[in-house]
């Protein structure tokens, strides 16, 4: 064998990236993420389910997409990377199976849902849910750096996906901490920490069958200083602003319709109005009125829940969002937009979307 063929061989072997049809290569190992339905394993009593799926891959000739063991044909924008179909049930269960390759390896993901008609005598019961990774997300503090002047902090999250406090540690500069309190049946995290002067650095690490997961912030405790935070907020409206995030991210990839309030799209405010009512916090669906509503905030105080208005005349209020996260990465939100549909973006690294921000409000009563 020729020394070329022989070094053409070897790197062939060693994993070449893939080749796009538009000239990208794929040097990373595909993924999948589930955007709707929000559970991988439910019932229900509509006849049919949209699905949308975020896939970091160039090409959809590498991915598939199987109704109960049939492959069927779907739509993929490869530039969003977002696969969509609306696929009709069977009665009983329906698996629904997609995947993605290329020379980098491959990705699955799988839904089961079980669809029953409404005229039945009782609703079957719903499938064991798949083991998914322990989700953490923090309610306290609600950024994940902040400055305080009192010696004692009680850190609170919501934990999904675990049984027991066993399969949960909380360290504090590196320190196990023993005395925290969770809740596996409400999913309360609370650990009450008495602080070092300067930085503390902590962790919250949760562990399951399906993986590890952690969550880290850090509290400056200083008693002179002048850059502190809000206290907390009860611990009711904190639950209540995170099921209001996690609601609200189900509709991603939903369509922007003009004065749309439903499931089948959205113009911005209407998408709020409908978050918010699913919540019984009834506003109107008009984006200038929802701009009267509750009570006006700093764009550094907006936490989950919380509205940001937009102009698009300098002046007048044309549109709306809702936050989903405020930390030292961005402001992110969660809106209908007439060019994605609904999605969710930091709006301070957006050069479309920061100029035209004019204020933060709390409408949660």
């Amino acid at each position: 064998m020729s020394l070329y063929r022989t070094l053409l061989f070897l790197f062939l072997l060693a994993g070449v990236p893939s080749l796009s049809a538009s000239g990208v290569l794929d040097y990373n190992k595909p993924t999948i993420q589930i955007l709707n339905p929000g559970q991988n394993s439910y019932t229900t009593s509509e006849k049919k389910v949209r699905l949308v799926a975020k896939i970091n891959h160039s090409e959809k000739k590498y991915i598939s997409l199987y109704h109960n063991g049939k492959k069927i044909k779907f739509k993929y924008d490869s530039k969003k990377g977002i696969l969509s179909k609306k696929i009709k049930l069977r009665k009983g269960f329906n698996k629904i199976d997609i995947s993605a390759s290329n020379s980098r390896g491959s990705a699955n993901e799988e839904l089961r849902i079980k669809y029953y008609t409404k005229n039945t005598n009782s609703k079957p019961k719903t499938p064991p849910k798949a083991k998914q990774k322990p989700n953490i997300q923090l309610v306290a503090p609600y950024k994940n750096r902040i400055t305080v002047q009192q010696p004692v902090f009680k850190a609170k999250a919501v934990i999904k996906n675990l049984e027991s406090k066993s399969d949960l540690q909380f360290y504090q500069n590196g320190k196990a901490v023993a005395g925290f309190k969770f809740n596996p049946k409400n999913k309360r995290f609370i650990g009450s920490v008495k602080l070092l002067p300067g930085k503390n650095t902590f962790e919250i690490r949760g562990r399951n069958k399906a993986g590890i997961i952690n969550e880290r912030f850090e509290i400056i405790y200083d008693k002179k200083s002048k850059d502190l935070e809000e206290e907390p907020e009860e611990e009711g409206e904190d639950a209540l602003r995170l099921s209001m995030v996690d609601y609200s991210r189900k509709f991603i990839g939903v369509p922007y319709v003009y004065a749309g309030r439903s499931k089948r799209g959205f113009d911005c405010s209407g998408f709020t109005h409908h978050v918010m009512k699913e919540f019984d916090i009834n506003i109107t669906p008009a984006s200038r009125e929802q701009a009267k509503l509750g009570r006006k905030i700093s764009l550094k105080k907006a936490r989950p829940g919380d509205l940001i208005f937009f102009t698009h005349n300098g002046s007048t209020v044309g549109h709306v969002a809702l936050v989903t996260r405020n930390t030292k990465e961005g402001l992110f939100v969660i809106h209908s937009t007439s060019s994605k549909g609904v999605m969710e973006q930091d709006i301070l690294s957006s050069s479309y979307w920061k100029p035209k921000i004019l204020y933060a409000r709390n409408v949660i009563p």
